[in-house]
């Protein structure tokens, strides 16, 4: 799973994925390797597969890692479901991490609620202060 994750970062999405399916293949029922996958594997593009395994790790596992909601945020950006999308930011809760608000900032600009998007951006901009110049 690590391994996968790091290819991610890596750019080399496809092979992420087989990781990842080889990881899942490993350990299919590992609660802790539900939440990990779901998110990595919606990463690198896998649709379905990945969202589900993060929507079971939250019904199996209300202690699931945050980056469950990454990736379920991701997805519902995708489908263009912006309230959706709103509800993962906010339940993301990693206050440390430049994600949380980088999460809520997109949500809410979407959502055209401009003023809370503001809010966000500054506390990313707290959080990141490079984050203006490394951003493209």
């Amino acid at each position: 799973m690590i391994l996968a994750y790091v290819l991610v970062l890596s750019d080399n999405v496809e092979e992420a994925r087989r990781e990842a399916m080889d990881a899942l293949a490993l350990n299919p029922d590992s609660l802790l390797s539900l939440d990990g996958l779901g998110y990595v594997l919606t990463l690198t593009g896998a649709w379905e597969l990945g969202p589900e395994l993060s929507l079971q790790a939250m019904r199996l596992n209300p202690f699931h890692l945050p980056v469950v909601r990454g990736g379920l945020w991701l997805d519902a950006l995708r489908r263009g479901e912006f309230m959706e999308a709103c509800d993962h930011a906010f339940s993301f809760k990693t206050p440390a991490s430049f994600w949380d608000p980088l999460m809520k900032a997109v949500a809410l600009a979407h959502l055209a609620r401009r003023e809370e998007a503001r809010r966000e951006v500054g506390k990313l901009v707290e959080l990141r202060p490079d984050f203006p110049e490394r951003c493209d």
